[in-house]
């Protein structure tokens, strides 16, 4: 389920494997317009997913289909069919990319919820997840409304709240008793030593947010 887009002189490789019966579909087109019709719907790339693998080959079989017959304006039909066809590319993959990223983003949440205790960076977040750090923050941030350490803070200000209401001891003594959790099994979950639940009640850093 992918598709190809070649530019002028450019070497066409692909891979397959018989046993897998693919099916292979060719348009040649060409034009002045073609490259700048390409870039305004962001198609910059050699290579495309799609989800709905009907709705591609119905749209190909109609274009094939008019240059076979030839009826009457069958140049512009073509055109017409062709531009949807990119542009319907061109949604497939604003709507890929967009799971992808909630995808991502799931994953950052879930690791933050375990691993909320442990000391950790964003750019040691970032590292675990292969992303860079500007990516990770603007992709958090756009779908939570808060950074991936401002959400960290609040689960573990929570933690302490919950502490506080549960417990009958006086906070100065659960204070000196407490101790860091051991430090997680896997390096990447967590570097650092775990973090005491009172310093980060007693001050929450706005610069966080």
């Amino acid at each position: 389920n992918h598709i190809y887009i070649y530019r002028p002189y450019e070497p066409q490789k692909y891979t397959y494997y018989p046993q897998d019966k693919t099916e292979s579909y060719w348009i040649h087109f060409g034009g002045y317009e073609v490259e700048n019709f390409l870039k305004e719907l962001n198609l910059t790339e050699n290579i495309y997913e799609y989800e709905n693998p009907t709705l591609y080959t119905d749209k190909i079989n109609l274009i094939i289909n008019e240059l076979r017959i030839k009826k009457l304006g069958y140049t512009e039909v073509c055109v017409s069919h062709l531009k949807q066809l990119l542009c319907d590319i061109a949604r497939s993959q604003t709507s890929l990319l967009h799971i992808k990223q909630e995808y991502i983003v799931e994953r950052i949440h879930n690791y933050i919820v375990a691993n909320y205790p442990y000391n950790f960076t964003t750019e040691e977040l970032a590292m675990h997840f292969k992303i860079s750090t500007s990516h990770l923050l603007k992709l958090f941030k756009q779908h939570t409304g808060y950074s991936p350490m401002y959400f960290r803070t609040q689960l573990r200000v929570q933690a302490a709240k919950t502490l506080l209401l549960d417990s009958t001891t006086p906070i100065s003594e659960i204070s000196k008793s407490s101790k860091p959790n051991p430090p997680p099994p896997n390096p990447e979950e967590g570097s650092k030593a775990a973090w005491p639940y009172w310093s980060y009640f007693a001050f929450l850093s706005e610069s966080e947010r």
